[in-house]
């Protein structure tokens, strides 16, 4: 039998009438929230100061409603996690207007760091070449990232943590069953087997344009850090930089070229004070420091970029390789078979700095290695 707390819970998620503020109300009238479902109709829209008649008719609805989302949920494998769970994301709590309820498919995890990674729907390719830089390094250290799964920015960061096995927690602006928009289907199905899916609506209810915005304030609130990728000045990311400045989140923006209007919003924030992000990095060293572990204090001491785990390249790689090159030339290239720092060849090489510049840029003439933002560099066949 159900607990009958969680079964209030689901019945006050049935309508929007009874908001955060509402269940308050009802959580400091009665000792156990339940009572509420037992009063008479009157009483209720009294204690809510609700009035009109398609109000009394939601209210007399509500254990009905209650009944069908449970059967629906379990038709789905759609599970409930209450603001009372131990499974219910800490730093959502701190909010102004946190969910009492979210509805989850996949696996919740409250434990794993998360950075929201937000940005345009419109996004373009050089941004999104970085937004998956900044997501496979979150990947690397743990840290999972969470979005609204909107199309653009918000998905490709999703799919690139998913495919170097991070966590990402995908919020809906939608009932926890309609997938919206529709392109991202695949992406919905990968989150709910490695990641999770939530939302603070029920099966079954409709979708309207005001509940997006709405989802916002769960994006920013489940993360540590927000990380703009790429926005125009008045757009979505925008309204979650707002949000977020006053949940009291730290908020990063990476820069973008002027000249193309999806950078301007982006570029206006790092103007007006929000702190510039020119590598992940720079992100990772201040969520860590939050939640220290041996590999955080590593990273923190070495104060240098983490290094992308991938498979070693072999030695008949590099010999099967051009035999005109350098040793420098191949020994740069061993260690570009992972994103790579330009401070960190020169640390490891232990060459001039100058004399490793003039070494790069011919090997990108010659197209064996791509240089990518933030002096970041790797092998042109893995890039």
């Amino acid at each position: 039998m159900m607990d009958k707390y969680l079964y209030s819970l689901i019945a006050f998620s049935a309508t929007d009438i009874i908001g955060y503020n509402r269940f308050m109300t009802i959580k400091k009238t009665f000792a156990d929230i339940s009572e509420f479902l037992d009063c008479n109709t009157h009483d209720q829209m009294n204690l809510l100061r609700l009035k009109t008649e398609l109000a009394e008719k939601i209210l007399l609805n509500m254990k009905t409603q209650a009944d069908m989302i449970i059967k629906k949920c379990e038709q789905k494998k759609i599970d409930f996690i209450p603001h009372n769970s131990s499974l219910y994301p800490p730093l959502l709590k701190e909010i102004s207007d946190p969910p009492y309820l979210l509805y989850a498919q996949g696996k919740m995890n409250p434990t794993i760091p998360l950075i929201a990674v937000i940005g345009t729907r419109n996004s373009t390719p050089e941004a999104e070449q970085i937004n998956r830089w900044f997501c496979e390094t979150f990947a690397q250290y743990g840290l999972g990232v969470v979005s609204g799964l909107a199309k653009g920015h918000d998905a490709i960061a999703s799919e690139t943590i998913l495919e170097n096995e991070g966590y990402t927690v995908g919020v809906l602006g939608t009932a926890i069953d309609t997938i919206y928009p529709t392109s991202s289907t695949n992406l919905y199905h990968k989150i709910k087997e490695k990641g999770v899916l939530i939302s603070e609506y029920p099966p079954g209810m409709t979708s309207t344009k005001w509940r997006f915005p709405r989802r916002n304030r769960i994006v920013s609130g489940l993360s540590q850090a927000v990380c703009v990728m790429q926005a125009p000045e008045k757009s979505g990311t925008m309204i979650t930089v707002s949000i977020a400045a006053e949940q009291g989140k730290d908020v990063y923006a990476v820069p973008g070229n002027p000249m193309i209007a999806q950078n301007s919003g982006t570029n206006t924030l790092i103007q007006k004070g929000t702190r510039l992000a020119l590598s992940p990095e720079e992100i990772i060293k201040d969520v860590l420091k939050s939640n220290p572990n041996l590999e955080t204090i590593q990273f923190l001491a070495q104060e240098t970029p983490p290094q992308i785990k991938k498979e070693a390249i072999t030695t008949k790689t590099i010999e099967e390789l051009d035999p005109s090159l350098s040793i420098e030339e191949r020994n740069i290239l061993k260690l570009a078979y992972h994103h790579i720092h330009i401070d960190e060849i020169v640390r490891t090489l232990e060459m001039n700095i100058a004399t490793l510049n003039g070494l790069l840029t011919m090997m990108e003439i010659k197209g064996l290695i791509v240089q990518k933002p933030g002096q970041m560099y790797i092998k042109k066949e893995l890039a």
